[in-house]
């Protein structure tokens, strides 16, 4: 794995993290508004906050993570979270993904 790919990817977990966390402090049981990690946080879910999208160009080529393929939902998971509750889920799942990726390197 090249070393700016690692890197992305460490990146992005802590991303994750961070959303996870912000996450985890509100109410399970209310609606998921992405606008609130924008505003309390400054990060997003979207392209331009995502390490591994910003290293491979928004498009997905070669990105180790494939989220954005009907095979790895991840992605559409998070986006669809309809609960702070189920975004947590969720965001266990991506961070669970990412970290597999630096796995047998």
């Amino acid at each position: 794995m090249k070393r700016e790919t690692r890197k992305a990817i460490l990146e992005s977990i802590e991303h994750h993290e961070r959303m996870k966390a912000y996450a985890m402090k509100q109410n399970p049981k209310h609606t998921a508004f992405y606008q609130d990690l924008s505003v309390n946080i400054g990060e997003s879910i979207f392209s331009p906050d995502c390490p591994l999208c910003v290293l491979f160009s928004e498009d997905c080529t070669d990105c180790p993570l494939n989220c954005c393929s009907e095979r790895e939902r991840v992605w559409s998971d998070l986006y669809y979270s309809e609960t702070w509750g189920d975004f947590v889920k969720n965001e266990i799942k991506m961070i669970s993904i990412l970290e597999s990726l630096l796995k047998g390197e």
